[in-house]
C-alpha cells in the first residue's frame, strides 16, 4: 500500500506535523523524486504506484504551516517518459535537472538529461 501523506519538521525541535493536502494532489506514487527550488518551490516528478504503472507528471508544491497545495505542470518541449528511482536536483538560475531511471517494462536503464 502507498501513501500520500505530507508531513513538516521543525528543524530547530524535530517535531513531526501532519498537514493537509489540496489542489491537484498527486494520487500515492513510489519512486518519485522531489527538489527544492531556489525560491522555496517544490518540484515532483514521477514515480510508480502499486500497478506498476509509471507517471511522468511534474506537480509544483507550495507548502505552509498547515496546507501543502499541489499543482500539476504541463510541460513544453521534449517531455520525459514515465519512469521511476531517476534523480531530480535544483540548480541556482531556479531549474532543475533530472537524470536517468527506470521503467518496469525495459530491462535497461534510462541514460538520459532533462532540464525543467
Amino acid at each position: 500500500m502507498f501513501l500520500a501523506l505530507m508531513c513538516c519538521t521543525s528543524m530547530s525541535s524535530y517535531e513531526w506535523t501532519l498537514i493537509s493536502n489540496a489542489g491537484d494532489v498527486p494520487i500515492a506514487w513510489a519512486g518519485h523524486s522531489m527538489t527544492v527550488l531556489p525560491d522555496g518551490t517544490v518540484v515532483k516528478f514521477g514515480g510508480y504506484n502499486g500497478d506498476y504503472e509509471h507517471s511522468n507528471a511534474v506537480h509544483k508544491l507550495t507548502v505552509s504551516s498547515t496546507t501543502a497545495t499541489w499543482m500539476q505542470l504541463s510541460g513544453s518541449g521534449i517531455v520525459p517518459s514515465a519512469r521511476h528511482s531517476h534523480t531530480m536536483v535544483a540548480l541556482d538560475d531556479g531549474t532543475a535537472v533530472m537524470f536517468a531511471g527506470w521503467d518496469f517494462w525495459e530491462a535497461e536503464p534510462k541514460e538520459d538529461t532533462f532540464k525543467l
